[in-house]
């Protein structure tokens, strides 16, 4: 969410390859309407405001959220 630069970063590292039977899918996301289920979310320092609506997104389910604000724990 947020990082054209990541997005094409992780895109071409890990697009279509697989986590045991299970095939990697990079989406980017440029508006809070686009956040869906995910694995994974890297939310880049200026899209913070899109936290709520992946936490709200990902409900119970345990999701891994990345990103490169330094005070984001």
């Amino acid at each position: 969410i947020g990082n054209d630069h990541m997005y094409h970063e992780i895109s071409n590292q890990f697009h279509h390859k697989k986590v045991g039977s299970r095939t990697i899918s990079i989406k980017r996301v440029t508006s809070e309407k686009e956040v869906c289920h995910a694995d994974v979310y890297f939310v880049s320092h200026n899209k913070l405001s899109f936290l709520p609506k992946v936490y709200s997104t990902s409900k119970n389910e345990k999701v891994l959220v990345v990103s490169d604000h330094h005070q984001l724990t």
